[in-house]
């Protein structure tokens, strides 16, 4: 855990977005990065569902944060967001197995039920977001 420096304008701040977590704590700002799952070595069949439907919303839900403008509401709205991921990947899991393909059809249709296109959601940016978000630092540099 690091204590954090804010910017002039912003007293504390709380909530999650992609795998930090921010706490304010007596006044003080500390954030920390959630460990990367694992999953047991003799796992069963349900097991490794649950990791696969746990790693692809969060993939996704740090895909959507990450294309917000204001990193505060991306932050608010994130249990909102992974709600509406989870009842879009129970209904496309069963019938789309190729990860990739599952992913970028779960964001096309969540954007699309707000009226607006995906953006960015070529097969070479999904995957390396995705694995910049688990390997990187920080999930949001994409340089």
């Amino acid at each position: 855990m690091a204590q954090v420096k804010l910017i002039p304008g912003i007293n504390a701040l709380s909530g999650t977005i992609g795998d930090i977590t921010f706490r304010t704590i007596n006044g003080k700002t500390f954030m920390h990065r959630r460990p990367v799952p694992s999953l047991p070595k003799n796992a069963s069949r349900a097991q490794k569902a649950a990791f696969k439907r746990r790693v692809m919303v969060s993939d996704c839900v740090i895909l959507v944060q990450s294309q917000m403008d204001d990193f505060l509401t991306a932050m608010k709205l994130r249990e909102t967001i992974r709600k509406r991921l989870l009842k879009l990947y129970d209904k496309h899991h069963k019938t789309i197995k190729t990860p990739t393909k599952l992913k970028r059809t779960i964001m096309t249709e969540y954007y699309q039920s707000f009226g607006r296109t995906s953006p960015r959601q070529s097969r070479e940016y999904i995957e390396t977001l995705s694995n910049h978000s688990r390997h990187a630092s920080n999930p949001f540099d994409l340089c």
